[in-house]
């Protein structure tokens, strides 16, 4: 009786195209070349289908004086990339640096300034250039939030100052006032010289109040003035000039062994009984009838090992990573292509370099839709 043949390779008891294309590479070259150019085609369209429907979902509209009226994650993501690629925004937002140097990250920071702008009703244009990050923190310059304040509608016309000066005609403090729309009432906040040096912003390294005192002077006391009386202006935010002179402070790693909390924490002063706070007592120490404590107990704790830590940044790069391909319009299954091209099935359980091998990929997909 004739042994039955093995059926021949179809796509269906295959895991992939590419594996069909190399089974039948051999007996079938031709079939092979065709099915290989249909699925490249078939890749482009998808590639083309996926970027329309990221282009249709992109939604941001604006006011006739530049501000974002309307907009969904989708169109701030697209206005960001513009932005970060543009050479006329700020060095701090550039992709490409004055040295000529990449970086990718800061297409997010322009998604977040234009957040900020859409939420502070202001040009994202006019936002990014008087912004800057100061020890870690977002601020803006006083005479952006000065403008924020004059057409925000909550003051009678605009901001205006009273200069005081001594005999030789020396600015000693300025009063910064306005008239509330609400109530009618005169608003004002008032810094004098003695405040200044006190604070320390005389004599810091770089000050301008030595200078030019009196542009320091407006734009200081109209900070307080919108600080004190319409901190909604800013939501929150901070200015610049306060960002630089508050003092930074320096934040200690956690203890990891128990020795090096106890020197963190002072121990080791003799005790009322002669011993030492960190120290455990000896059996000649112990007194008479206390049993002496399992070895466990008295042994040396060892450092904890900082496998945890790294597990826990893989799966965060990995969260980041995949909303960033969400973002830049991928779908589940161009996501799944460009895993299988880093030798994984997903990113969940991508190896570092594998994700950054992934990260890589990303950042070419950017540079071609940044180029269309």
């Amino acid at each position: 009786m004739a042994e039955p043949q093995k059926p021949a390779a179809s796509p269906s008891n295959v895991t992939t195209v590419a594996d069909y294309v190399r089974r039948v590479a051999e007996s079938a070259p031709k079939e092979a070349v065709a099915i290989a150019l249909a699925e490249a085609e078939r890749e482009k369209s998808l590639a083309v289908k996926a970027e329309s429907e990221y282009r249709s979902l992109s939604e941001i509209t604006f006011d006739d004086k530049g501000r974002i009226e309307h907009a969904n994650m989708a169109g701030l993501w697209r206005l960001a990339k513009i932005y970060a690629y543009s050479a006329i925004v700020p060095e701090h937002y550039r992709v490409i640096g004055n040295d000529g140097r990449r970086d990718e990250s800061k297409v997010n920071d322009c998604f977040i300034a234009c957040q900020m702008a859409f939420r502070l009703r202001v040009d994202p244009f006019a936002y990014m250039q008087a912004s800057y990050v100061v020890h870690g923190k977002p601020g803006v310059e006083a005479k952006l939030a000065v403008a924020m304040l004059n057409v925000s509608g909550k003051i009678r016309g605009r901001v205006r100052y009273e200069e005081e000066r001594d005999p030789k005609g020396a600015m000693t403090a300025c009063v910064a006032f306005a008239t509330d729309a609400e109530t009618g009432d005169k608003v004002s906040a008032r810094v004098t010289w003695a405040v200044a040096v006190a604070e320390g912003w005389v004599d810091k390294k770089g000050s301008k109040w030595k200078t030019m005192p009196e542009l320091m002077f407006h734009y200081r006391s109209a900070a307080w003035l919108i600080r004190q009386f319409y901190p909604e202006v800013l939501m929150g935010m901070s200015f610049t000039d306060e960002l630089e002179d508050a003092p930074t402070t320096t934040v200690s790693a956690p203890a990891r062994t128990l020795n090096e909390l106890s020197a963190r924490l002072g121990v080791g002063q003799a005790n009322g009984n002669g011993h030492h706070a960190g120290d455990v007592p000896t059996t000649a120490q112990r007194p008479s009838g206390q049993t002496e404590e399992p070895a466990a107990a008295t042994a040396k704790q060892p450092d904890l090992k900082p496998t945890e830590t790294r597990k826990s940044a893989v799966r965060v790069r990995h969260e980041e990573l995949l909303a960033k391909a969400l973002a830049i319009g991928l779908s589940k299954a161009e996501i799944a292509e460009h895993c299988a091209a880093v030798g994984v099935a997903s990113l969940d359980q991508a190896t570092p370099e594998q994700l950054d091998a992934f990260e890589k990929r990303l950042a070419e997909v950017e540079a071609l839709q940044s180029q269309e």
